[in-house]
């Protein structure tokens, strides 16, 4: 690899503002010159500075190269293409940090070995109109009374025209009355607490199961629109949830993306990208550590540092930075000690000074705080005024200053600037209803991307062909007789359905009709249907986890699953193991398991059939999803994004006294990194998931080496194999080689979704950067080892042995 030194040159143009502002600085000590490398008159590199925006949210960066003083003849340099582009920190608008510039170059001529150049960055900052908005519209308030109505609910008191999800409204002086903050929730459909019907989308634990980004996109884009439709048309959506399944016990598991901080971190910051497309204020919660539910409003998190910032706060991390969430919502529990909401360590130091967190923090709702809250960070207590109608006391008394409560004002302004709803509440597109975006109205249709959602999330996880048979049970013969059995056959499975659930989805009258039993019946027909087991050609045993509040074995929010109930539990009527076991004791060859549910279980009867289907909560579309693939005509492609257990003792302790949480260390993990850590295998590994087609990998190229810093491209060649077109989600590990105290085993850093006609083949690119093998350290925050070795792996699933594999080292960038 060729490398020619050029110097750097920073240059920052000034501009001035009519309201005080934090500076924006451009520091070029920090980083030494860079490198350039190529051949001829075509070069490539990168050029790295380090970047305060300050109080500027918009910036113009420009970069040129042209020869030094001291080479004066040297040909001349012509930038043809830049990128600002990730490496550890993200170049997003609003952070602060290390910044890289990565670009292509044409000299004139070849340049010869002493010639020396220089890269000049230019940056120019200003302050965006909605920030002078906010700034104003602040300015012109009239007294901390009013400030401080904006900052907290009155439980739906007061004002008497909102509910327990808006603040009050505030007088804006001459700008009139600025309206509070509206909110609801919403992590797969918008909630039911009395607002009415709305499209109910699959859990976000079981969407991520199809590893698509650009289906996560589209299902935040609509819940949005209809966040609009509401009555007070809602600017803030409550979701989604980025607290890691952390164990199968966990009550909200199916609430989440998984297990994976970094499979979380991608698609909780496209679902954000969705939903702030709509210009609605994007949520992301409970920051940090609420991974279970028992004891979650007292219990202290007690975690490392190393730990907390490789693991739990990596997917909050990755959502500011990637998708520039304009909302954050502080959890109920303690970590180490400090209530979330009075933790100025994760709210002021972490989030909003390292991360460089432009928008506002709000509380869970009814959560324990006092006052300490306003200088620990919080911004907005919900849903009652108890604590922030004090905050105007607390500064005559001198317990707060002016500028910490201004801050939290101008952080709200400063999103409702962003999303035009400073004085009105948004409407839908076209003034549509609900049922109307539902529908299809104005090319806007909510119910299809439902349905491809339901489609691509069910997961198939054993086909096997039954003894003396010649193929696999599935797909199963349309022209034969079914029995759809099982306590959960003719019940749409919907996830956290209680009554005071933030994930409560009240379904359309018209998608009540897609049970499995009501979607297989329609598919095949009334007559291919029969109640009587012993005369069924085929017999599909619909079972899985309670979420009903009010049952013990249930799982929801609020309450964890016993330990006595991780196999699928008595649902109050039936064992369901032995209700399983009861039918594959004469009918194994002819029998369709369909587990329903949020979470991972332990191994049972129902996991010996020879067909096994995972279909989660599925949304209003499940029925139809299963009874597509029961019959063949959808090709199932999606993966777990859990780990399945074989048994309850093969887990790690989950809870220990109800105060006092110990955290493991970041090498012992959870989830598949644990599984690897402890050499156990698990039932059903991540990433697990068949098709009815076969896929190949052949022709692995990764870069034998790399300068640390530099983006590297890693490729491999898919082939479907078989006779059915389908999908493959390829999966990239990186595991790091040389020893590292509190890394964990085995990482997943890229995934994609390749869809490949029968026999096709494709080439998958995987692009990595600095960040992507990285590990936190207390001396330096991320790092990347210069010198050390790390295998890239290529496969199916986290426990792939046929995976490709292959090695790079990461050499000084210096």
């Amino acid at each position: 690899m060729i490398r020619k030194a050029i110097g750097v040159l920073m240059i920052l143009t000034a501009a001035s503002f009519a309201l005080p502002v934090i500076p924006t600085t451009l520091d070029s000590v920090k980083v030494p010159a860079k490198i350039i490398k190529g051949s001829g008159v075509n070069w490539t590199g990168k050029v790295t500075y380090y970047l305060s925006v300050g109080d500027n949210d918009s910036l113009q960066i420009v970069l040129s190269i042209a020869p030094a003083s001291t080479t004066p003849t040297a040909p001349t340099c012509t930038v043809t293409k830049t990128s600002g582009d990730a490496g550890i920190y993200p170049m997003i608008t609003g952070l602060n940090g290390k910044r890289e510039i990565f670009f292509e170059c044409t000299f004139a001529s070849a340049p010869a070995a002493s010639d020396q150049y220089v890269a000049t960055v230019t940056v120019t900052p200003n302050m965006s109109a909605n920030e002078q908005l906010a700034r104003s519209v602040l300015a012109a308030i009239p007294n901390n009374t009013e400030k401080a109505k904006i900052l907290c609910g009155g439980n739906g008191v007061a004002p008497a025209q909102h509910d327990a999800f808006c603040t009050g409204d505030m007088n804006g002086g001459t700008y009139g009355t600025v309206v509070g903050l509206s909110t609801c929730d919403g992590p797969h459909g918008i909630n039911g607490w009395g607002w009415g019907q709305a499209t109910m989308f699959p859990c976000n634990g079981t969407t991520a199961n199809a590893w698509d980004t650009a289906l996560t996109y589209q299902i935040g884009q609509a819940i949005a629109q209809e966040a609009k439709g509401l009555w007070q048309g809602r600017f803030q959506l409550l979701g989604p949830m980025l607290n890691l399944v952390r164990d199968p016990r966990g009550g909200r598991d199916y609430e989440t993306f998984g297990e994976d901080p970094y499979l979380m971190g991608k698609l909780a910051s496209v679902d954000i990208r969705g939903i702030q497309s709509e210009k609605i204020v994007a949520t992301p919660k409970h920051f940090l550590c609420n991974d279970q539910e028992r004891d979650r409003t007292q219990a202290s998190m007690n975690i490392d540092t190393v730990t907390m910032r490789q693991t739990y706060a990596y997917p909050f991390e990755m959502t500011i930075r990637e998708a520039g969430a304009w909302g954050l919502m502080a959890a109920y529990n303690k970590v180490n000690g400090v209530l979330c909401t009075e933790n100025s360590f994760l709210l002021n130091t972490i989030l909003k000074k390292e991360w460089g967190f432009r928008g506002l923090t709000i509380s869970d709702w009814s959560t324990m705080m006092t006052v300490a809250a306003g200088n620990a960070g919080l911004d907005v207590q919900m849903p009652e005024n108890t604590v922030y109608s004090k905050l105007p006391a607390e500064i005559t008394g001198g317990r707060m200053t002016q500028d910490v409560l201004d801050e939290k004002v101008l952080r709200v302004l400063r999103a409702k600037a962003w999303a035009g709803c400073m004085t009105t509440y948004p409407k839908t597109i076209g003034g549509y209803t609900i049922q109307q975006l539902h529908d299809g109205a104005g090319g806007i249709n909510h119910q299809l991307i439902a349905d491809t959602a339901a489609h691509r999330s069910i997961v198939l996880l054993k086909n096997d062909i039954p003894a003396g048979a010649a193929k696999p049970i599935l797909p199963i013969d349309r022209t034969k007789t079914v029995a759809v059995v099982g306590p959960y056959a003719n019940i749409l499975r919907v996830g956290g359905n209680g009554q005071y659930t933030s994930s409560k989805v009240k379904p359309f009258e018209s998608e009540l009709v897609n049970t499995p039993l009501q979607a297989i019946t329609r598919k095949l027909g009334a007559a291919k249907i029969t109640t009587d087991i012993n005369a069924a050609d085929y017999i599909v045993v619909v079972v899985g986890i309670a979420s009903d509040e009010g049952t013990t074995s249930a799982a929801y929010e609020g309450q964890d699953r016993p330990d006595a109930t991780l196999s699928i539990p008595d649902n109050g009527a039936q064992d369901q193991n032995v209700y399983v076991q009861g039918i594959l004791a004469t009918k194994k060859d002819r029998t369709i398991v369909v587990l329903t549910g949020g979470a991972a279980v332990t191994s049972g009867a129902w996991y010996t059939a020879n067909a096994v289907i995972y279909a989660g909560y599925g949304g209003e579309k499940q029925g139809i999803a299963l009874a597509d693939i029961l019959v063949g005509d959808y090709n199932p492609c999606g993966k777990l994004t859990i780990t399945f257990p074989v048994n309850q003792t093969d887990l790690p302790t989950f809870t220990n006294a109800d105060q006092y949480v110990p955290y493991e260390k970041a090498n012992e993990g959870r989830g598949y990194p644990y599984y690897l850590f402890a050499k156990k295998a698990p039932l059903i590994p991540f990433g697990f998931g068949l098709s009815y087609t076969t896929f190949t990998y052949s022709a692995l190229n990764v870069p034998s080496t790399a300068y640390i810093g530099d983006k590297l491209q890693v490729t491999v060649n898919v082939t479907n194999s078989g006779a059915t077109d389908g999908v493959e989600i390829v999966q990239l590990y990186i595991s790091q080689k040389t020893p590292v105290a509190n890394r964990p085993v085995k990482q997943l850093r890229g995934f994609a979704r390749v869809p490949l006609k029968a026999g096709q083949s494709a080439p998958v690119t995987f692009n990595l950067k600095e960040w992507d093998f990285a590990h936190w350290t207390l001396a330096s925050g991320w790092i990347v080892d210069p010198n050390s070795t790390y295998e890239i792996s290529v496969g199916k699933n986290s426990m792939d042995n046929a995976a490709l594999t292959s090695t790079i080292t990461m050499l000084p960038a210096d």
